[in-house]
Order: C-alpha cells, then sequence, then structure tokens
C-alpha cells in the first residue's frame, strides 16, 4: 500500500451509514461504519471533501493514502500473489470478523483492504451473543472509545502503568484476573471493617426524641490573642490592589518581598517562604488560589470582612480552600491598614482565621449558643425560591404555624410546581432583578421574607471558575440586597 501514489483523503463523519451512503459521489468509498453515527469515507481529496461539507460535525484523519477506496485497487493483485504463498490455519482464539468471508481464505484479506470495515456490526454480533466487556489490544484507545471499552494501551503514556489501570478497570467492572500471576508475591490479606458495621445508630419507633439539639447549637465568637512580635524569613509574594502596607510590614519582620500586579499572568515556577493575596472579591480570590497556590503557604487579606458582603464571601471560600487544600493554604486575616504592623505575628501564629480590631488580634472560635424563643408567623410571608425543595418545606411550616398568607416567588411561577399547602399563591419573579424585587414587595406587602432562592453551580475549588460563582451570587447574594432595599420601609 505505501508504494502507491500518495494523495486522497479520509475523512470521520458524525452521521448515520444511511446519511453519508446517500451523499457518496463517484471517487469516494464507504470506508468504515464503526458505529451507529460513527462513518468513514475515502478517496479523492477533492470529492471526499465535497462530501464531507454536506455534514455538521466532521474531522479529517492524518492518513498516507486513502485506505479502504479504489485508490488501493493498483496494489490487489500483488497482493493476492504474495497471500497465495501464505498458509492459513484456522485460528484457535475465535474472530469476530469486520467483513464477510473466512479469514483463512486469501480473498478475505484483499477485500479487507479494498471493502467497508463493517466495526459496528462485529460488535452487534458479539453483543447479541451476550458480550458485554470489550478490552483493546493495540496502540491506543480509539476503538475503546466507540464500545466503552478498556485499552490495554495509550499513545504517550507509561505501559506498565496503563496496563495496570486497565486491569484494575477490568476487576472493577467484575473482570477479575488472576492476581497470583498479575502480583507475583503478593498475598491476600483482610479488608478492615467498616466504622459503624454491626451497631445500630438509628431511634427504634416511639422512642422519645431527646432534647439533645440543644447542644448542637453554636455561634461565631472572636476571642483576643496576646501581641506577638515575630522575625519572618525568606522571600514573600504579595498579590493584590492596596498592598503598600502589607509590604512594609513584612519588609519591616525582615522578609524580603515581591509584589504581582493584580492582572498579571502566573509568574515563572517559583517557590515563596509565603504568599499573601489581597483580593477584591471571591472571585479574584479564587483566581488568586487556582493561580499562586502552589508557590507556598497562601494567606488572604481582607478588609471589613465583619460587615462587608463582598469580604465575607472570600472567608466563605477561604475556609473551603482551608479544607480541600491543607497544606497549601496558609488562613484568612482581615484587618486594617492602620494595624498592618500586627501582620508578621499573625503570619508566624498558629491561627488561621483572624479578624483585627482597634489593634488587638482576634480568633474565631465557636461558642455553644442558647436556645431562643422560636418566631410565630403571621400575616402576609413571602418564600423566595419558593418552588423548590427548602422552599416548598418552609411553606408548609409556615402555614402549620399560622400564616395567613403565603407567597411562594420563582422564576417559573405556577408553571414550576402545583402545591395544596392551605393560603399559598405562587407568582413569577426574578430576584436578581431589581426592578421585580421592588414590584413584588410593593404588591404584596408582607410582614415577613424567607430568602430561600439559590441556584446549584458547586463544585471542588479546581472545577469552580469566576462565571460560576457570579451564577450562585447572583441568586443569593444579589437577591437578599434587591429584598433588603425593596423592604427598608417594611416592619418585617
Amino acid at each position: 500500500m505505501q508504494a502507491l501514489p500518495r494523495g486522497g483523503a479520509m475523512v470521520a463523519i458524525q452521521a448515520s451509514e444511511e446519511q453519508v451512503r446517500a451523499a457518496l459521489v463517484d471517487g469516494v468509498s464507504l470506508a468504515a461504519v464503526n458505529g451507529p453515527d460513527a462513518v468513514v469515507v475515502s478517496g479523492d481529496e477533492a470529492a471526499v471533501e465535497a462530501v464531507a461539507a454536506g455534514f455538521a460535525k466532521t474531522r479529517r484523519l492524518k492518513v498516507s493514502h486513502a485506505f479502504h477506496s479504489a485508490r488501493m485497487d493498483g496494489m490487489l493483485d500483488a497482493f493476492r500473489e504474495v497471500l497465495a504463498t501464505v498458509k492459513f490455519n484456522k485460528p484457535w482464539i475465535p474472530i469476530a470478523t469486520t467483513s464477510t468471508g473466512e479469514v483463512t481464505d486469501p480473498e478475505y484479506w484483499v477485500a479487507q483492504v479494498r471493502g467497508t470495515v463493517r466495526f459496528a456490526d462485529s460488535v452487534a454480533t458479539l453483543r447479541a451473543q451476550g458480550v458485554n466487556r470489550f478490552l483493546e489490544v493495540g496502540p491506543d484507545g480509539v476503538l475503546s472509545a466507540l464500545v466503552d471499552g478498556i485499552p490495554a494501551m495509550r499513545k504517550g503514556r507509561d505501559e506498565a502503568s496503563t496496563l495496570m489501570t486497565a486491569v484494575a478497570r477490568a476487576h472493577v467492572a467484575g473482570w477479575s484476573p488472576d492476581w497470583t500471576r498479575v502480583l507475583a508475591g503478593g498475598r491476600r490479606v483482610d479488608l478492615p471493617t467498616y466504622a459503624f458495621q454491626r451497631q445500630r445508630y438509628w431511634l427504634d419507633a416511639g422512642t422519645p426524641a431527646l432534647p439533645t439539639v440543644d447542644g448542637w447549637l453554636y455561634h461565631e465568637t472572636w476571642t483576643p490573642l496576646p501581641h506577638r512580635e515575630a522575625t519572618l524569613h525568606g522571600t514573600w509574594l504579595v498579590v493584590g490592589g492596596g498592598s503598600e502596607a502589607v509590604v512594609a510590614a513584612l519588609a519591616a519582620a525582615g522578609a524580603e518581598t515581591v509584589t504581582l500586579p493584580v492582572r498579571e499572568g502566573r509568574l515563572r515556577e517559583e517557590s515563596f517562604a509565603g504568599v499573601v493575596v489581597l483580593p477584591a472579591d471571591a472571585a479574584e480570590a479564587l483566581t488568586f488560589v487556582q493561580t499562586l497556590g502552589d508557590m507556598g503557604p497562601l494567606w488572604c487579606v481582607t478588609r471589613g470582612a465583619s460587615t462587608d458582603p463582598v469580604q465575607r464571601a472570600i472567608w466563605g471560600l477561604g475556609r473551603v480552600v482551608a479544607l480541600e487544600h491543607p497544606d497549601r493554604w496558609g488562613g484568612l486575616i482581615d484587618i486594617a491598614d492602620t494595624d498592618m504592623a500586627l501582620l508578621p505575628g499573625i503570619l508566624a501564629g498558629a491561627e488561621d482565621q483572624v479578624m483585627v480590631r482597634s489593634g488587638t488580634v482576634h480568633a474565631r472560635r465557636l461558642a455553644r449558643a442558647a436556645t431562643t424563643a422560636g418566631w410565630q408567623p403571621s400575616g402576609t410571608v413571602l418564600v423566595t425560591g419558593g418552588t423548590g425543595a427548602l422552599g416548598l418545606h418552609v411553606a408548609r411550616w409556615l402555614a402549620a404555624e399560622g400564616a395567613s398568607r403565603i407567597v411562594l416567588v420563582s422564576r417559573r411561577g405556577p408553571d414550576a410546581v402545583q402545591v395544596d399547602i392551605p393560603g399559598v399563591e405562587i407568582v413569577a419573579a426574578d430576584v436578581t432583578d431589581p426592578a421585580a424585587v421592588a414590584d413584588l414587595v410593593a404588591r404584596f406587602m408582607p410582614n415577613a421574607v424567607v430568602h430561600a432562592a439559590g441556584v446549584l453551580d458547586d463544585g471542588t475549588v479546581d472545577a469552580l471558575t469566576p462565571e460560576r460563582i457570579a451564577t450562585v451570587m447572583a441568586a443569593k447574594v444579589d437577591g437578599a440586597r434587591h429584598l433588603d432595599a425593596a423592604t427598608r420601609g417594611l416592619p418585617l
């Protein structure tokens, strides 16, 4: 085949065999049918490209010749002569062929060169015979993608690791090897028992509920810490707006500093004694974590987080980073420029959630909270996100507690869900729209508002994006701002 004149083209098309066959022209052959919507055409370059232009999703294959097309005709006779010298034996491993004929017949192999490879038909035949697992023994995983198979090798990857990964995937799928041969010298051991096995933790029916919930209530407190002087060593990276006071404090404590403008890209691969970032909001904080997090323990500095929702959101993100990446996280510090001389002592200390107020360092703590009297609803109660699971739960509780009118608000309104709760009506409104919220409040004049609206678009820190944060913030945070502004004059 390689001795033939070069030229021609092969293109993979995402369409059915019937659709592609109807579009074929002179000079183009159906080279392969790999799946219900995976077809390959082959032949003269201009004709192949003309056929491919009629389909939305195509991909030209990187090949030296147009195989399985008339452009192979020049080698078929010579191929037959070679095949005549070959002794064929019946295979001892069954073969599901991709074309007609017996593999012991030389003409079968001539047809393979020139005809259509019907891989999809072979797979369908195997599935009809009860085959449900496929292992690809070849240089890559191209065919595995077509049958949800397991590739034994992958291009550009370590062969031993890839093969053991294939064995592990097969084992998980219930296709276990002889482990004494795979792991020679290994021995079988018992796994540890499940932590909660053989002990019942559920209350029996009829058992009176104990007032243990009182012991589960906590609230946030801030404990003053003694002043601490500290000397810092090494080079620290400082990133973000208004970083002059931070740089001065670090330098006064003996540290070398490197500053990086907010919008500049990632530095070359370096490591620092510590990284201090001053993000404007949670989205920028996320960017800093994702781009700078491997350069040293990352400390996030905010200003006014106890009262500013934008800065407080950075603390919410920071606590998540601390849980997901404890190895590269330093902590959260809320501090004014006038108190920045205290920063080195905090960086050298053991606390990772600190606020500085009036020259005193405070560390975050959780303390037992006393139970409080329950709220008794009355009059009209507005529930945003009212047709969601949380909103409907709140609505049922409100109805049981005596609210005379319950207004459930959602984007879709009455089309979202049908409810059978007394005193409930459903209206459509977008809480991210301040004008819509103002109209809503003016229309119903509520005695109370329960803001349960929200959008679920969460994920690990590495998978989050500023756009995903904005999506979530729009419904929950912006919605709360709009509700606050619209109800300022009401005795809620």
